[in-house]
């Protein structure tokens, strides 16, 4: 079973967005911006920020040679470096 996690706010439930990432986690960073992806163990990658769902950005990271990426969802606070626009 999927769930989405909402907030309450004073119109009723309302689904997480890129305004919410911004303002609960101080970013600055918006659809289109670069990223790094560190994740521990791993060589790093770039990719773009493709938009939010929840809590998450949504990236696409660069493809390596040979290889197709898709959009997956990345926590903004995890081994991510925000490098700016496009």
């Amino acid at each position: 079973m999927l769930c989405s996690l909402t907030i309450l706010t004073h119109q009723g439930l309302k689904r997480m967005s890129m305004k919410y990432i911004r303002k609960t986690y101080g970013l600055t960073c918006k659809r289109g911006d670069r990223v790094r992806y560190s994740p521990p163990g791993k060589p790093e990658r770039e990719g773009t920020i493709m938009g939010a769902r929840d809590e998450h950005l949504r990236i696409k990271l660069d493809p390596l040679p040979g290889m197709v990426c898709k959009t997956w969802s990345y926590h903004p606070t995890w081994c991510l470096t925000f490098l700016g626009g496009k």
